[in-house]
């Protein structure tokens, strides 16, 4: 605005302050006449009150424009953290939720399969050494039915020994008893001629003939004892030729032997076959506990399983938001359209493994992981929606989703069946 279109606008404003009323006037005239005015001093007091009003109104549109860069500042500095930051939906778990119910139903069956598989473990063994000293048993057993033989030799030895010299010394016995009763029978002849002729009594012929019945008694009664000495030789012999070698002969002894030999072998096999299949089901137990345990300290690891013994703050990442949630990441609260007035509520304390699939801010089923949050305002969990500020890692630090779920691999896989 130019100096003479305020002077001529003031000009046109106030046109009777342009003429002096105290100037002396033509009498005897009607009409007046305006004189000419010099626009000079008029002029002087417009350039001199200008400066003030135009400071003010620079002033004005300085603050304005500021005003303007701040707001255009400040709208793109949402903007950018618009499509900067990752969105994540908020969620709480406690534990009378309903996934921590079934979490709970999922643990406690895991715990009574692991309980189940320790019991049988425990059994197995039992059975595995039982069996085993069992078949330590019976080996000393088989080896003490071969020294049993080694007995039958040893006493056969002995009593072939022994029978061979009783038998001589009754063959000696025989022959002093077959001598006694030639000489008593001939006695005894001449005892009764001389009865006959008077010269002896009766007496003594009776008593020769009781002495020469015992010699007889004696004569059978050695006879069955070399008999029965003979038999024991002979028996004696058998035994040592059943031994040694002589396999058209056994004895019972050996028969037995055998029988008590072919049992402990069938019982020795029934006990080793029963230790290897109780040993192999023993390593089967041992693998299946230590998957089972696997299980359950991968289980124990997921927020839904933690929020049985406490509250979980929890928020739901999806894949195409996970790059830049960290640990240590700041959450944000965003009260103006989710973009603006927004204030920092809590930190990301870290990123769970395993896959999810739960809906995300928008409603939609999407797959995603879990991440445990810090929120020091409780009333953001309720919030549809957080922002999660990246802690400005490099792009080649964070891992692609694909790749961490290959990473973990079957054992995600069976956590998540043993989880429903």
């Amino acid at each position: 605005m130019s100096k003479e279109y305020l002077a001529r606008s003031s000009f046109h404003a106030e046109p009777h302050a342009l003429f002096d009323d105290s100037a002396p006037k033509r009498k005897g005239k009607s009409k007046t006449r305006p004189r000419k005015v010099s626009f000079a001093a008029d002029r002087v007091a417009i350039i001199r009150a200008e400066p003030i009003s135009s400071l003010g109104l620079r002033a004005f549109a300085l603050a304005a424009l500021i005003s303007a860069l701040c707001l255009l500042g400040y709208v793109g500095n949402g903007v950018y953290h618009a499509f900067a930051d990752s969105v994540v939906a908020p969620m709480i778990l406690a534990p009378d939720s309903e996934l921590v119910t079934s979490a709970k139903l999922s643990l406690n069956k895991l715990l009574s399969e692991r309980d189940g598989v320790q019991r049988r473990l425990a059994d197995n063994r039992e059975l595995a050494l039982a069996a085993g000293k069992s078949t330590e048993q019976l080996r000393q057993l088989k080896s003490t039915a071969d020294r049993a033989l080694k007995w039958s030799d040893v006493l056969s030895e002995r009593v072939m020994s022994s029978s061979t010299s009783d038998l001589h010394v009754l063959t000696q016995q025989r022959s002093v008893l077959g001598q006694a009763l030639s000489s008593k029978r001939v006695h005894l002849g001449e005892l009764r001629k001389n009865l006959a002729a008077g010269l002896v009594s009766n007496v003594e012929v009776v008593k020769e003939e009781v002495q020469l019945r015992e010699l007889e008694h004696l004569a059978l009664q050695n006879e069955r004892e070399r008999l029965q000495t003979s038999t024991k030789l002979a028996e004696s012999r058998m035994t040592q030729q059943a031994l040694h070698g002589g396999r058209a002969l056994i004895t019972p002894d050996m028969v037995e032997q055998q029988k008590a030999l072919v049992h402990i072998d069938l019982e020795l096999v029934r006990l080793e076959a029963e230790q290897r299949t109780r040993t192999q089901a023993m390593g089967s137990d041992e693998a299946e506990l230590a998957r089972v345990e696997r299980l359950l300290s991968e289980l124990r690891a997921k927020p839904t399983f933690q929020a049985i013994e406490a509250r979980q703050e929890l928020a739901f990442v999806p894949y195409n938001q996970l790059r830049g949630v960290d640990t240590g990441a700041e959450v944000y609260e965003c009260q103006l359209f989710g973009l603006f007035v927004c204030d920092q509520v809590g930190t990301i304390l870290n990123v769970f493994p395993g896959e999810v699939l739960t809906p995300d801010p928008w409603g939609t089923p999407t797959r995603g992981r879990y991440a445990a949050m810090r929120l020091d305002q409780p009333s953001a969990a309720t919030a549809r929606s957080l922002r999660v500020r990246p802690i400005g890692r490099a792009a080649d630090e964070i891992v692609a989703p694909e790749l961490t779920e290959e990473s973990s691999g079957s054992t995600s896989l069976e956590a998540q069946r043993a989880e429903r």
